[in-house]
């Protein structure tokens, strides 16, 4: 199923801007791969934090695309936190049938950064996806 990514949620003192990242992967034809996950949790008590509302903002044009709630691992970066099973959103990629080449999508959610009062930002991942 690959990596599970869980992104640390980070105290931060401001309003953070808009946040956009770009992932290739390579997937094998007629496949459900896992390309991403991300989910949260308050480093301080290492409890998790309400899951993203993951949102395709441009769909795949030789595939579709799922998100399903799954447990991720919090990687060595986690500090005291690290090992602790939390939940996270994968996001899922499925090829057309027969389909090999190349193919794209971008995915869209809302965060929460805390500072003295709860603000939202917009995060957008950007796919290049090959499919083999």
């Amino acid at each position: 199923m690959g990596r599970i990514l869980v992104v640390l949620l980070l105290l931060s003192f401001g309003v953070a801007p808009a946040a956009a990242e770009n992932v290739s992967k390579k997937v094998r034809a007629g496949r459900t791969t896992t390309v991403y996950s991300v989910g949260w949790y308050n480093r301080l008590t290492c409890r998790p934090v309400a899951l993203p509302n993951l949102k395709v903002r441009k769909k795949p044009k030789h595939g579709n695309v799922k998100f399903v709630r799954l447990a991720g691992r919090v990687g060595a970066k986690g500090g005291r936190c690290e090992g602790t099973t939390l939940p996270a959103m994968a996001v899922r990629y499925t090829p057309s049938r027969g389909y090999r080449g190349n193919d794209g999508f971008s995915v869209s959610y809302r965060r929460f950064v805390y500072t003295n009062r709860q603000n939202q930002t917009v995060s957008s991942v950007t796919f290049d996806i090959d499919v083999k």
